[in-house]
């Protein structure tokens, strides 16, 4: 994920690889792209680099990370900007139905200095085999446990559905 103040999505380039219904706390339609442009501030130095919207995790992780640019949300009822957006999903190649003690899928959002964290309760996912693309529709509840920064503001369940291609491997 995406640590508060390292790093921060400037945009995206390329054609859509996925896109994201949010509804509940937070509300929003997403999408991410081939590759997102990324400032980077190690040292007091701002470094652009590039992410991969979608990136098959590392080896024995089990699971694809999707990233999506900065953008608007409406959060708790009021329009706040997305510093960093990620969902967490596992592929395994089958189509899994979920339920509370699955958690399987889990959803970060940094706005401003509060970062936020919901993991899946109900809903469905279905992958393709090696994680190149896959789709959901899940309930997700407030995480019990911190985000990187400590910080854990996630109140209310969110409601996401989307889908996702082109899953870059990890090199």
């Amino acid at each position: 994920m995406c640590a508060a103040g390292m790093v921060s999505p400037a945009g995206a380039s390329g054609s859509s690889i996925g896109s994201f219904t949010l509804s509940g706390q937070v509300v929003a339609k997403l999408k991410t792209s081939k590759e997102i442009n990324v400032i980077s501030n190690i040292g007091g130095s701002s470094i652009p680099s590039t992410l991969h919207g979608c990136q098959v995790g590392q080896p024995g992780t089990g699971t694809d990370v999707i990233n999506l640019p900065d953008g608007k949300v409406v959060l708790n009822g009021h329009s706040a900007k997305a510093t960093a957006v990620e969902f967490s999903v596992p592929f395994d190649g089958k189509s899994d139905t979920l339920t509370s003690s699955s958690n399987q899928l889990s959803f970060a959002l940094e706005v401003g200095k509060l970062s936020y964290l919901w993991v899946s309760s109900t809903g469905t996912i279905t992958t393709t085999s090696k994680g190149q693309s896959g789709t959901f529709s899940v309930t997700f509840d407030p995480s019990a446990t911190g985000v990187a920064t400590g910080n854990d503001h996630a109140t209310k369940p969110l409601h996401v559905s989307g889908s996702w291609t082109s899953c870059t491997p990890w090199p």
